[in-house]
């Protein structure tokens, strides 16, 4: 019988390590991010050149589930050599490259976080002639304690008036 309350009492007291370890580690990863966090990130992804853009960029439109304006078919998630494969293909076929931030909004909610906004690209494919694009873009994050992680994107490019209004296309 002591060895069955002190196999209880061990048991209890196991479960009880158990529970609160699971709590404290949902409290640390289930912390809120900082009010501005999300803005500043998605800002510094921007930054095009630096080390911390591209890994913005892999999270922002490589990550998650999402559509891109170039392909019509949903993209799924990439690995790292794929999205390093992906990007050095783009570039190889490009004179130049820039990308510029018109409108950026952002909302966090808890742990999730929407950002959506319009960006400009400028480029020249080799060959070819100049372009210019607007992108309108939304991304739906979610914060895993340290750092921004996408679930879902969406971009699109459609001809505007500059009234805000879709130029249709007969």
């Amino acid at each position: 019988m002591i060895i069955k309350h002190i196999l209880h009492g061990l048991a209890m007291r196991a479960t009880l390590v158990v529970a609160l370890s699971m709590v404290c580690a949902r409290t640390a990863v289930g912390q809120a991010p900082p009010a501005d966090s999300l803005e500043q990130w998605v800002r510094r992804g921007y930054v095009l050149g630096t080390p911390e853009s591209r890994i913005i960029w892999r999270e922002l439109g490589w990550n998650g589930v999402g559509f891109g304006f170039r392909t019509f078919a949903a993209r799924l998630p990439a690995t790292d050599s794929s999205f390093t494969q992906s990007v050095g293909q783009f570039n190889s076929a490009l004179d130049y490259y820039r990308l510029y931030l018109n409108d950026l909004q952002t909302k966090v909610e808890g742990d999730v976080g929407l950002a959506w906004g319009v960006h400009t690209e400028v480029f020249q494919v080799k060959g070819q002639a100049p372009e210019s694009v607007r992108v309108r873009f939304t991304n739906t994050l979610r914060w895993d304690g340290r750092a921004w992680r996408n679930l879902m994107y969406h971009r699109d490019a459609q001809s505007f008036h500059a009234n805000g209004r879709y130029v249709r296309n007969p």
